[in-house]
């Protein structure tokens, strides 16, 4: 069974947030057995922030490792369920908001 980054090293439209992933130090998480579900933009969605914000980002780990773990959620959430969910746990701690209406 592929873990998490392989599979997003497959898809080939997520070299960026498996960078940040990396800088962020959350490799080993996102391999481990644990189930997760991870939120991940694409890079397209990268590209649209400014070098400025990436910059800044790289330069603060602590901050950046917040920012990714709040796109990784506990346990396998598959897409027909989130539907149902009114609001989601993220690996942060914080409870988010789902609207699948969209």
């Amino acid at each position: 069974m592929e873990n998490i980054i392989e599979v997003a090293s497959a898809t080939g439209n997520l070299k960026k947030f498996i960078k940040t992933v990396q800088a962020a130090g959350l490799v080993d998480t996102l391999t481990s057995d644990n189930r997760f579900t991870v939120l991940a933009p694409n890079d397209e969605a990268f590209q649209k922030l400014q070098k400025e914000t990436i910059d800044d980002l790289f330069t603060d780990i602590p901050k950046l490792t917040t920012l990714v773990m709040h796109h990784i959620l506990s346990g396998k959430i598959l897409a027909a369920d989130i539907a149902k969910l009114k609001s989601v746990k993220t690996l942060q701690g914080q409870e988010v908001k789902v609207d699948a209406s969209r």
